[in-house]
């Protein structure tokens, strides 16, 4: 049974969520439980809509040598070639600032039909990228996670910035 739409979901907020292989917002356990969970609801129909965090720079791949010794290289990607864009923007303050944010839309297909919608933040929009640093830069992409995905409040900002892209949910605690 699909949910109607506009019906209310239930706000599902992870740091991390192992989606695809070819989209590297996860590095291990927690991105891997996270993705199972939401297969998981998508199989079983639940109403729920899943916010995490767009990682334009991607965790890194781990490389082991002959003698054990751990080598890391990044894993940047482009959000453009694997999630659909969402125009909706918006605005929340993080220690005084005010700060953009756009959403990218993954969906996730459960066996019956049933679809899960995953909507990474990122606050690297195009507008901002001619001024100053980048906005994805850790310390900003940091202060937006604790903010909006695991902030106080149970991720008040996060139920924010879906209010304000009209994205339906049922707040729970």
């Amino acid at each position: 049974m699909k949910p109607k739409q506009n019906t209310p979901v239930i706000a599902y907020f992870s740091m991390e969520i192992a989606l695809d292989p070819n989209i590297p917002t996860y590095s291990g356990g927690l991105g891997m439980l996270a993705g199972d969970t939401l297969r998981s609801v998508a199989d079983l129909a639940v109403p729920l809509v899943a916010v995490s965090l767009v990682y334009r720079r991607g965790y890194f791949r781990q490389h082991l040598d002959g003698s054990g010794q751990q080598t890391e290289q990044p894993q940047p990607w482009d959000p453009n070639h694997t999630l659909e864009a969402v125009d909706e923007r918006a605005t929340i303050e993080i220690e005084g600032r005010q700060v953009a944010v756009r959403a990218w839309k993954y969906t996730v297909i459960g066996v019956t039909g049933a679809t899960v919608a995953v909507y990474l933040l990122d606050t690297d929009l195009p507008e901002k990228r001619s001024s100053g640093p980048r906005a994805n830069e850790f310390p900003v992409r940091r202060r937006l996670a604790l903010s909006a995905v695991s902030g106080s409040s149970s991720g008040a900002r996060g139920l924010q910035i879906l209010q304000q892209m009209a994205i339906t949910y049922s707040a729970t605690t």
